[in-house]
């Protein structure tokens, strides 16, 4: 590498890097990261494999990583975030090498520009969730797989450790989520297609695929009662729009970044026709096989999901199809060097477009200022302040786990802990038993996520009236006395 591109690399790797760390415990952990701590703080992986199973929708390779991580150096709110941080700054590194591979060093350069400051990998990277990790396997796993790809298709040679990593990246990718599993499915249908047709190589993808195939063979009984329990998230089959609102949220979920981005390549495309005389045929054959395995890559599992999640289930989420991002970054950055061939405009552009980004993430978007995710630790901060003045007093959560506000009671440093536990699923007799229980002269009330039915809060009414409620994002803290105190 010539030195003049490590330092950019360098540059790149230090900004993307302080991005990710910076305010990286600003916001409380929401719903699905409290859900994913309470799974890897479980004492055992054979317990998180059966809470997967029983209750998750999502294959336990994240579970794992991340128990093994805290059991090492503790759980709090960044050691529990430092995988998908760490994943997010690798990322960078793998999409340099990925387009630097397909293209060359300037595409790497570009696309691992765009990808450190981009907003959507950027929050993804400060999330107690899989997605993270997911960006940085599919663009590893495509990595060895564009290797496999030159040797399957024009018979190129390749390291034996090339096919053994390309082996371990996949068992990883397919374990931390099933869009994984599904991106590394439909590579290995473009192998085998290759292998059919050229009738060779029939050995080697048995070789690369045989170990997937056995350990989701031993996987598979807990994935199929996952299925059948219906957990996790449910979508609606997505209409056309859901098409371009996933483009949106890709590019920063802002309109005007989508725009410029479209605006930009439009009229590099134009450029390209001019200078081929506006000869359609004559631009897609200036194409390159290269192009065409980004393009294939970003439109096959994009196209095929949305007819999947109309005719067989509805899968189609935005933050699933993070494993075709990396393709539009690395396509755009070969668009801009491809067409314009002056040096000074290239970086002129490319320093443009990432000063518009970082502009977006922090003034626009305000994220390293304007909280946006559920404050159950805010919650629990109030209720501590507000107790110290309290005598005989007990604590209510409606909420799907006590522990969401224990958790933060104790990484606070305070003895609270909740008292009362009303589940989102239980019935009115037993939210009435309950409520029925509880006889202290004060009684918070804390949730978040979901608001408690009026039958809930009538219930409370017939013994306690409200003396304080404090509303937080996507939260609540409401403070009743005995009507008979």
């Amino acid at each position: 590498m010539k030195k003049k591109y490590l330092i950019v690399l360098l540059i790149i790797m230090f900004v993307g890097s302080f991005l990710r760390f910076y305010k990286l415990d600003f916001q409380s952990m929401w719903l699905d990261e409290l859900v994913t701590m309470t799974v890897v703080d479980m004492p055992t992986v054979s317990d998180i494999i059966k809470i997967t199973t029983d209750a998750d929708i999502h294959p336990p390779g994240f579970y794992i990583i991340l128990h093994y991580w805290i059991k090492t150096f503790g759980t709090n709110d960044i050691q529990l975030k430092m995988i998908s941080v760490l994943a997010g700054i690798l990322s960078i590194l793998a999409i340099y090498f990925l387009a630097k591979e397909i293209y060359g060093f300037k595409e790497g350069l570009i696309s691992a520009s765009l990808l450190s400051l981009s907003w959507f990998p950027i929050y993804y990277s400060q999330e107690v969730r899989t997605y993270s990790l997911l960006l940085l396997f599919s663009i590893l796993s495509t990595l060895f797989f564009w290797r496999l790809i030159n040797k399957f298709y024009f018979d190129s040679k390749i390291k034996k450790l090339d096919i053994f990593y390309y082996i371990l990246c996949i068992i990883t990718t397919s374990f931390i989520h099933y869009f994984g599993l599904y991106l590394v499915g439909l590579q290995g249908v473009t192998l085998l297609s290759i292998a059919i047709v050229k009738k060779k190589y029939f050995k080697e993808f048995f070789i690369i695929y045989i170990p997937v195939i056995i350990l989701y063979a031993i996987w598979l009984p807990s994935m199929l009662l996952q299925f059948k329990g219906g957990g996790g998230e449910h979508f609606s089959p997505p209409s056309l729009d859901k098409l371009f609102y996933f483009l949106k949220y890709i590019f920063n979920d802002n309109k005007l970044v989508l725009l410029i981005f479209f605006s930009i390549s439009f009229l590099l495309i134009l450029k390209m026709l001019y200078s081929l005389k506006w000869e359609i045929k004559k631009f897609f054959n200036e194409i390159e096989f290269k192009t065409k395995f980004l393009l294939v890559w970003f439109f096959i599992p994009l196209i095929l999901i949305f007819i999947i999640s109309h005719l067989i289930k509805p899968v189609f989420s935005y933050r699933n199809l993070i494993i075709i991002y990396a393709p539009i970054l690395i396509l755009f950055a070969r668009l801009v060097t491809y067409t314009i061939s002056k040096r000074w405009q290239r970086i002129s552009l490319v320093a443009a477009l990432s000063t518009f980004l970082l502009f977006n993430l922090i003034v626009s978007k305000k994220y390293y200022s304007e909280p946006v995710k559920e404050q159950f630790r805010e919650t629990t901060e109030y209720i501590i302040s507000e107790n110290n003045n309290l005598i005989d007093v007990e604590i209510l959560a409606y909420a799907y786990n006590p522990d969401f506000y224990n958790y933060y009671f104790h990484e606070l440093g305070s003895n609270i802990k909740v008292n009362h536990f009303i589940h989102i699923s239980f019935s009115d007799d037993q939210i009435k038993n309950i409520i029925n229980s509880c006889n202290s002269k004060y009684l918070w009330l804390v949730y978040a996520h979901d608001e408690p039915s009026k039958f809930f809060v009538d219930e409370i009414l017939t013994k306690y009236h409200e003396t304080k409620d404090k509303s937080f994002i996507g939260a609540n803290a409401i403070l009743y006395k005995r009507i008979d105190e």
